[in-house]
């Protein structure tokens, strides 16, 4: 058994927290890709996975919140959905 040690309590910043959204809206992005490539998966779960992806995009824009991650590493599948996004919204292809 993994004996507790207790956390330190600190508070993230807002960048921080805006990081850690974009690195779990990246991987989300990055379960839908899989769950499209393979055959077993139920189109019900491919679904509810997009669905979770476009309201986790879409509060992404709102917030502001860019497509760096964790460590700042660049989440690029966010960044290809904020710019597809982005295009959509001011009409440009």
């Amino acid at each position: 058994m993994i004996p507790h040690v207790p956390i330190p309590k600190r508070h993230a910043s807002d960048d921080e927290l805006a990081d850690v959204l974009a690195w779990s809206v990246e991987l989300h992005l990055a379960t839908l890709e899989q769950l499209c490539e393979r055959k077993s998966s139920s189109k019900s779960d491919i679904r509810r996975q997009q669905d979770i992806c476009d309201r986790l995009i879409d509060e992404l824009r709102l917030l502001g919140v860019g497509s760096q991650g964790r460590n700042r590493e660049n989440c690029t599948r966010v960044e290809a959905r904020l710019n597809a996004l982005q295009a959509r919204l001011h009409g440009t292809p």
